[in-house]
């Protein structure tokens, strides 16, 4: 790993790192609960560390903990094709799940390490994670798939755990697939100390992985950081061609913030592309 910092700076940074990430499990099933408890442990290894003295060093944390989950569902003889969505029966099916999770302390402090990502800033964590998923799936051709799918988890964090106790932020995923031509995806985070809404982000697919054309647009949202809305738009021009052309716009400070033009041939077992870059006071590129 290297870490080069912009100037006028000069820090310079750079590791090798091997990273064990591993668990012992073992299902058992009482009544209509399922119980999985496991035990386990993360071991990464570095050359280097911030201090020189210290090299070639192992970083160690015990991990264990238990899920509890079960499923309850229910069935509905429907059949229908409104709007070309192709129902054979519907089944709801309803998903609580419990996790406890306990990290014990690593044994090399993250303060020691140089941070490169999330392994490096590692801590001790205790916690438990409550879930609930709900799904409503029907058949097509024998196979079942998802029409809706939303799921809600939040983490209890308990007296040991270095966060404030108590629940913290809650986790809202959505995914409204009615047919193979659309998909909507939506997910939010709602920070339950400060009473506000943390992020909200959405998606819409249209045509997704049509061969001749397809528009994704989608909203991104979070307070005191940005309001966006994005659009990505491709064509197949012929077997050879496809164009694509995205854009950024900037709700608060209006406008356009960034766009992309992209020409992309086909040359059988590979492709190049052609693309053009604007970004708002940051300049043009084309690569």
């Amino acid at each position: 790993l290297a870490s080069k910092t912009a100037s006028p700076t000069e820090v310079r940074l750079d590791t090798q790192r091997v990273d064990f990430d591993s668990d012992i499990s073992y299902l058992a099933k009482i009544l209509f609960i399922e119980l999985k408890p496991f035990v386990g442990g993360k071991e990464t290894y570095y050359t280097k560390t911030k201090d020189p003295a210290k090299q070639h060093i192992l970083r160690g944390i015990f991990k264990t903990g238990a899920t509890l989950s079960t499923k309850f569902y229910k069935l509905w003889d429907v059949q229908s094709n409104l709007w070309q969505m192709d129902i054979h029966r519907l089944r709801h099916v309803i998903t609580p799940t419990v996790t406890y999770n306990y990290d014990h302390d690593p044994t090399v402090p993250s303060t020691v390490l140089d941070s490169y990502d999330g392994i490096d800033s590692l801590q001790r964590r205790h916690n438990i994670n409550f879930a609930l998923e709900n799904k409503l799936q029907t058949k097509r051709g024998g196979t079942p798939v998802d029409l809706l799918r939303v799921g809600i988890n939040s983490d209890f964090h308990l007296k040991e755990d270095p966060a404030k106790g108590g629940f913290s932020i809650v986790n809202t995923d959505i995914e409204l697939i009615p047919t193979s031509r659309f998909r909507f995806l939506f997910d939010s985070t709602y920070d339950s100390k400060d009473n506000r809404m943390t992020s909200a982000n959405f998606e819409f697919y249209i045509n997704e992985g049509d061969p001749k054309w397809s528009w994704i647009v989608g909203k991104r949202w979070a307070p005191s950081q940005h309001d966006e809305i994005t659009s990505e738009f491709t064509y197949q021009i012929n077997p050879k061609w496809k164009f694509r052309l995205y854009d950024l716009f900037d709700i608060w400070n209006g406008g356009l913030k960034e766009q992309e033009v992209a020409v992309t041939r086909d040359l059988h077992c590979w492709e190049m592309s052609i693309n053009f870059t604007e970004k708002r006071n940051q300049g043009n590129e084309i690569w």
